[in-house]
């Protein structure tokens, strides 16, 4: 206690009115000690009455009970206090039993506690009534025991709810599979009533619904099979796919039949790409043979018919060159048929035919060639290695067997290289006043003539005189032995 401060009374005694608020807190006390009393009087005589009213037929104390409580001494009271702090803590159980039960049935147990997963809320029920049993035959130690039992149930239900949900998903996916309908709903719905946003159940709610046109148009399609409508049933396929996407059992479906039609044109192209091998058509074997390779690139059947389509074509263009070269000889177009047993040799550079013809070719090629350029230079044969080289090329080709149009420019190349290689007499005419010098042949000097003996051919004379211009004269020594006369005089004066 605070020591309470000394006061002096007044001098003049002076008179005061009590504070309103002191009457009001006194009346407030007051009133708050009357609903105490009444609050005592009501759990020693009501609460009995309503614990026998809230467990009804399923073991709640009586009427009787209440009435002995508030009238008259029980029998519990008679056999002492621990039996009476029994049935209190009985009670109290019971109390957070049904606390537990009415906030589960809230939220839905009687729909999705029925399953047993460790218990279910059958057996949770099950358990209280046997509590109740026991309250009611005043075995309070058993009936607090089985209330413990119950409350641990109910616990064991609310904490259960994640597993329920993902095995109620699991399950309902399961049936989805199996195309049960009813029991994919019945499961969704309960993990719904667990978890009403869960996007799994609800979107597996939603197939479950349209599993039964589901179900319809995948027996639409396997009637469609059997009837060997391939192309049809994948259409059917196809639209139970679109409607539901998730489904395993329609995907497998339309991946089956898919690959049914893929065999079957697999098989149709190697048919085709066979026959037409077969006939000789390579263009048809390459689009079958593509078509089928697009299909099954590493099947067995696509590597056998390549081969044997490129060993096919291979010896069928090694034969077509050998018949256009063939032709070209025959033609004594030596240089196409040799370029024609190249090509044969870039496709397999062992064929016989090929190494033959364009040794045999190349030489007569060469030869052609080279005759054909002595003719159109016949004036080349007049230097000496010239007709040399000439000579030996004629006699070369006369022993190669050419044909007829070879050897007739053969021929004349002979009578070419016979008149180049016999002089021709030339008379040189001046004035004795120019200097004469015939080009690779001699310096001849002044003049007034000069005889000479020339090959056939082309030839320059050149004239120089004091005070004069230079003059140079062409002329052409004929094959046909004819004299020639040549004037070579410097005239014009500087």
């Amino acid at each position: 206690m605070h020591n309470k401060p000394k006061l002096r009374p007044p001098e003049t005694p002076r008179p005061f009115s009590p504070d309103p608020r002191v009457f009001r807190m006194k009346v407030v006390a007051s009133l708050v000690f009357m609903v105490m009393v009444i609050a005592a009087v009501a759990v020693v005589a009501i609460l009995p009455d309503q614990l026998a009213k809230t467990s009804g037929h399923e073991g709640r104390p009586a009427d009787g009970a209440a009435a002995q409580v508030v009238g008259q001494p029980s029998d519990n009271t008679i056999k002492g206090q621990p039996e009476e702090d029994g049935r209190a803590k009985a009670e109290v159980l019971l109390q957070q039993a049904l606390s537990r039960q009415a906030a589960l049935e809230a939220e839905g147990v009687k729909v999705w506690g029925s399953r047993p997963l460790v218990t279910s809320y059958p057996q949770a029920l099950a358990k209280l009534a046997e509590a109740d049993s026991h309250f009611k035959a005043d075995r309070y130690d058993l009936s607090a025991k089985a209330y413990k039992e119950t409350i641990g149930m109910l616990e064991q239900l609310a904490s259960s709810r994640p597993e329920r949900i993902r095995t109620g998903v699991q399950s309902g996916l399961d049936a989805l599979d199996r195309f049960d309908d009813k029991t994919a709903i019945r499961e969704f719905e309960t993990v719904l009533a667990l978890d009403p946003a869960n996007a799994q159940a609800n979107q597996g709610l939603e197939r479950a619904r349209k599993l039964p046109r589901v179900r319809e148009l995948v027996e639409k399609g396997q009637m469609a099979e059997k009837e060997g409508e391939l192309e049809h049933a994948r259409e059917i396929y196809a639209e139970a796919v679109a409607l539901d996407e998730e489904n395993k059992h329609t995907r497998a479906q339309l991946e089956r039949v898919e690959q049914l039609i893929r065999t079957r044109q697999f098989e149709r192209a190697v048919a085709e790409a066979e026959s037409a091998l077969e006939r000789g058509d390579f263009g048809a074997t390459r689009e079958g043979l593509q078509r089928a390779r697009q299909l099954r690139p590493e099947a067995d059947e696509v590597r056998d018919i390549a081969g044997r389509l490129n060993s096919r074509s291979r010896q069928a263009e090694l034969e077509r060159i050998q018949s256009q070269a063939s032709a070209y000889e025959q033609k004594e177009n030596w240089h196409e048929a040799r370029r024609a047993y190249e090509r044969a040799l870039k496709i397999d550079a062992n064929a016989a035919f090929a190494l033959k013809g364009k040794t045999r070719t190349k030489k007569l090629d060469d030869l052609n060639r080279a005759i054909a350029r002595y003719l159109a230079n016949p004036n080349d044969l007049q230097k000496p290695e010239t007709l040399a080289m000439a000579r030996k090329t004629w006699s070369t080709a006369s022993t190669q067997g050419a044909g007829r149009r070879m050897r007739k420019k053969n021929d004349e190349l002979g009578r070419l290289i016979d008149a180049y290689g016999k002089p021709v007499s030339v008379v040189l005419r001046s004035d004795d006043q120019t200097e004469v010098t015939l080009y690779r042949v001699a310096r001849l000097g002044r003049f007034r003539e000069h005889k000479l003996q020339l090959r056939p051919g082309l030839y320059t004379a050149h004239g120089i005189r004091s005070g004069f211009r230079d003059v140079k004269v062409k002329f052409q020594v004929p094959i046909t032995g004819v004299q020639t006369t040549v004037s070579v005089i410097c005239r014009e004066t500087i």
